[in-house]
């Protein structure tokens, strides 16, 4: 969630977690679901799970892809699906449009891409690659968490903690 903050010197806007667009709570939702199935949390306990982490498959960006709609877009996991959903038949990504992401917002994603694809125009990049996917090592799910966690933070208005 978003931690309320103010001071007297540095006040700040205050954002709740749920006024986020459902791509925003989708995206911090796996975060922390990530951190701890990876051992990334403050517990001293908690190991990596590689079977938790590949449950978590569905919730786990992957991809910034193209709509039909021109300018429209979608997040989606490393099966081509919306997050949050798992296998199925053709998706209709117009079905999906509470979780749509403007042209302005992917362009504040676009850096935060593990390795970009397409055209020079194309919006298309990954957040991993099959051989860079979180659930293959601690590793990676750390470096997946940082690229996850620094796209939240470009989205933030300036002055909200996470």
């Amino acid at each position: 969630m978003l931690a309320k903050q103010s001071t007297k010197r540095n006040p700040t806007k205050q954002i709740s977690f749920d006024s986020l667009p459902i791509w925003q709570q989708q995206i911090i939702s796996s975060i922390k679901s990530l951190r701890y199935a990876s051992g990334l949390n403050a517990d001293p306990w908690n190991k990596f799970n590689k079977k938790a982490i590949q449950s978590l498959r569905p919730y786990i960006p992957y991809l910034v892809h193209e709509t039909e709609t021109p300018g429209v877009y979608i997040l989606v996991n490393r099966d081509y699906r919306p997050l949050g959903t798992n296998w199925s038949n053709m998706v209709d990504y117009s079905a999906y449009t509470h979780m749509h992401i403007s042209h302005a917002e992917v362009v504040q994603i676009r850096p935060h891409y593990f390795h970009f694809q397409g055209w020079a125009n194309s919006v298309d990049g990954n957040f991993f690659m099959d051989d860079t996917a979180p659930w293959i090592s601690k590793e990676n799910s750390k470096d997946v968490l940082v690229r996850l966690e620094a796209l939240i933070t470009a989205l933030a208005t300036k002055g909200v903690a996470l």
